[in-house]
């Protein structure tokens, strides 16, 4: 009989306050998270997932990231271009980092 070993991942879905449009993200089973911003509760079903990812770690490095873009770019919210661009970069990093 083969052993077959299953990995389990919570995905991290980053999303954007729909009060204050700050970056924050939310584990796929979450039902609301409270914007650690200006505590508008947020219904990650209801707003745009703009990436999913495997860690919270990789979620506060990217919303910080998109955050600071944003800015630089002087932009209100990300285009349907830019966030096919962050999903294709993302699992390009992803495969190219495989689990340990």
């Amino acid at each position: 009989m083969n052993s077959c070993t299953y990995y389990t991942y919570i995905v991290y879905l980053i999303i954007r306050c729909p009060g204050c449009l700050s970056f924050t993200y939310v584990d796929k089973y979450q039902k609301w998270k409270l914007c650690p911003v200006c505590s508008e509760t947020i219904n990650p079903g209801k707003v745009q997932v703009y990436l999913d990812v495997e860690t919270p770690s990789e979620a506060e490095i990217i919303t910080r990231q998109l955050q600071k873009y944003l800015k630089e770019k002087r932009k209100k919210d990300l285009d349907e271009e830019e966030i096919q661009q962050i999903r294709e970069e993302y699992a390009g990093w992803v495969r190219s980092h495989p689990p340990v």
